[in-house]
């Protein structure tokens, strides 16, 4: 072996070196070939290619070609590419792009609409090996505030249980009224207040959910960062928008970036008012389970944090889905109440 080739060996092996301390200094992600297959092979049949038009139906059919070496090549290129990404390597004025979106309107049963963004394939791609690698570890830092939304298997199940039980134990509530509350005996009640935020995903702060990303997950830091710290673009038939708040609905990474910001509020809450019963909550949709004169403390938290702190805009909730129910079997009450019912929380009384 002569000197030059000596030389360049050992530059080599201080490079891997220097890249493994770097590694175990700043955790970053890493996509193997397996995790682009099984990626790949989570989007539906017939998935939209965003602004680069390429469907992920297209790599698939790479993927699953009959020659096992070009599999292989298209399998170990995207995992290339990935992994750039993940390195937040994207020079900034690719970023933009790299992060734009196709809007679509979808309608909702009860009429409303919901804006659906359709990102880059690659981008999505992405996106979803960095929720599956994260979503073991998201699932325990987030349970603990009572959101189950990322990582838990049959969290839907799970949820409707849990509420169900807590409703039927505290409809039998059997403590008396105390006395300090016998002018005003209602506000003794177990009552259930379910919340719906309103185009959460859209509204959310992005500098809140990128410096909860940097402090508690630094990991997906350079990815997410690349994403959304400068202003993604979107596209609506011929109209180009900037996109200035919030997570993207379409992005797979989106309730995750949400539940790390309402984390914050979910354990304000927690903290100041330890007489909750229940705090559950999939994504923007929870049920909280106290007393009356403890729901409308939680009610001022929230309507104190949520501007600014959580969403960046004044109107936060969805009314319809904004609901009280008395769990109280006491004579003369209703368990489901109207206008008048909700007058203790002037805000909710639309």
């Amino acid at each position: 072996m002569n000197t030059h080739t000596q030389t360049h060996t050992h530059r080599e092996r201080e490079r891997e070196r220097e890249a493994a301390n770097a590694t175990t200094m700043n955790p970053m992600l890493v996509a193997l070939p397996d995790d682009v297959t099984k990626a790949i092979g989570s989007f539906s049949r017939g998935a939209a290619g965003g602004p680069g038009g390429g469907r992920p139906q297209i790599w698939a059919d790479c993927v699953n070609c009959r020659s096992e070496i070009i599999a292989a090549d298209v399998v170990a290129s995207i995992a290339a590419v990935v992994n750039v990404l993940f390195r937040g390597d994207v020079p900034a004025d690719v970023a933009p792009f790299l992060a734009s979106a196709d809007l679509f309107a979808l309608e909702k049963p009860d009429g409303g609409v919901r804006p659906i963004a359709c990102g880059l394939t690659i981008r999505r791609l992405a996106g979803k090996i960095a929720i599956a690698k994260t979503k073991d570890r998201a699932a325990d830092f987030l349970t603990t505030s009572g959101q189950f939304g990322v990582g838990v298997p049959s969290a839907t199940q799970l949820l409707n249980v849990s509420v169900s039980c807590c409703i039927e134990r505290m409809s039998k509530d059997p403590s008396p009224v105390p006395p300090s509350l016998q002018d005003n005996p209602h506000m003794w009640d177990f009552e259930f207040l379910k919340i719906d935020f309103r185009n959460a995903y859209n509204l959310v702060s992005r500098k809140t959910f990128l410096s909860e990303i940097k402090l508690e997950f630094p990991e997906l830091y350079p990815f997410v960062s690349s994403l959304y710290a400068r202003d993604p673009r979107l596209f609506w038939g011929t109209h180009r928008l900037s996109s200035r708040s919030g997570s993207q609905q379409g992005d797979p990474l989106g309730g995750f970036l949400f539940t790390l910001v309402l984390r914050k509020l979910l354990t304000k809450i927690v903290s100041e008012c330890p007489e909750i019963e229940l705090s559950s909550w999939y994504i923007d949709d929870g049920g909280i389970v106290a007393r009356r004169q403890t729901l409308v403390e939680i009610w001022k938290i929230i309507l104190r944090d949520v501007f600014g702190q959580v969403l960046v805009c004044a109107h936060h909730f969805n009314q319809q889905s904004l609901k009280l129910t008395r769990l109280a079997n006491r004579p003369g009450n209703r368990q489901r109440f109207g206008k008048s019912t909700l007058i203790i929380i002037p805000t909710i009384s639309y």
